[in-house]
């Protein structure tokens, strides 16, 4: 704790802006449809008022037209042209502070939109991997206020996704038994770090965590990624992460934030063995310096258990 007291340990951040529901500037309220790009997914399908748009990336990291050809320049390096697709899904219509929405059925329709346009990349033989995540706040990275996700579709599996699936493999092959599916169960053992558990998820303040109060929630499934939820599924999660957020916003007074779904590459069956899909938030409470960026050491101010515990005490 003694970290987070040093002068700058946290980033001061003004008071959020109150709820207004809705910015007249704001691109993604209701009523400014045309100053996003041409929408590509929109729930409900054709409905004046909608609930969730998903629109390209105004400034993408990634684009569909891009070429293809890798670039090669000596032995020691390589590029690859960034062609793929990276789309925003717009989180409700209401323009908010918070991370969290009024009512889960907003999350449900973020995800269920999200699930369908994975579904729609894994046809691309050309695409690899699809990352979905939330950034809340400027200190989570988000550019613009009103709540939004960001999908995107890589024509390669990116090197953490890679190495989290070659171990998860390894755990197997040694073990047996998928490394989530033991983690959760020790946990469960334990108690001390369970933020919730139901018959679907397990809610988990991270035993090593990269952030302080980060917390995953693990499908007690074997599943491998987010396309393969039905409509029951999507339900469970929207519920489960928004109770979540809610317990972190405010045991940790609505911090910066962010919300990384962590799937399968594209091509892996919907039951995999070894990998099963999760969710990590990630609460950006301090600013990583010159030891935690030189030494790749974690450090946090507060302990997962006090956290795990703190986050259950939140009403709902």
């Amino acid at each position: 704790m003694e970290r987070a007291a040093r002068p700058g340990g946290r980033p001061q951040s003004p008071p959020p802006p109150p709820d207004e529901d809705h910015l007249a500037s704001c691109p993604f309220c209701p009523g400014n449809e045309d100053q996003t790009p041409p929408e590509i997914f929109r729930l409900p399908p054709g409905a004046a008022r909608w609930s969730v748009r998903v629109v390209p990336n105004k400034y993408p990291a990634l684009t569909p037209d891009a070429d293809q050809r890798v670039t090669h320049r000596q032995d020691l390096l390589c590029s690859l042209p960034g062609r793929g697709h990276h789309e925003v899904i717009i989180e409700g219509p209401r323009h908010r502070p918070t991370a969290a929405p009024r009512e889960a059925e907003t999350l449900r329709d973020v995800f269920l939109a999200a699930r369908e346009r994975g579904r729609a990349f894994s046809t691309d033989p050309a695409l690899r991997h699809v990352a979905l995540f939330k950034n809340h706040g400027p200190a989570g990275g988000a550019s613009l206020a009103h709540p939004h996700w960001q999908l995107v579709a890589l024509p390669v599996i990116p090197p953490a996704v890679a190495r989290e699936f070659q171990i998860a493999a390894e755990y197997r092959e040694a073990h047996g038994r998928a490394m989530l599916e033991d983690l959760v169960s020790l946990e469960l053992e334990s108690e001390t770090r369970v933020v919730e558990i139901t018959d679907e998820f397990a809610v988990l303040a991270a035993y090593a965590p990269q952030w302080t109060g980060e917390t995953w929630i693990v499908p007690r499934a074997p599943v491998a990624g987010l396309q393969h939820l039905d409509d029951a599924g999507l339900d469970a999660l929207a519920g489960t992460l928004w109770r979540t957020l809610r317990r972190v916003a405010g045991a940790l007074d609505e911090p910066a934030l962010n919300v990384v779904v962590h799937s399968a590459p594209l091509g892996v069956g919907a039951a995999s063995e070894a990998f099963r899909w999760h969710v990590r938030l990630q609460p950006r409470l301090g600013t990583p310096a010159g030891f935690e960026l030189g030494s790749g050491v974690a450090v946090v101010t507060l302990a997962p258990e006090a956290a795990a515990e703190a986050f259950r005490r939140q009403p709902l």
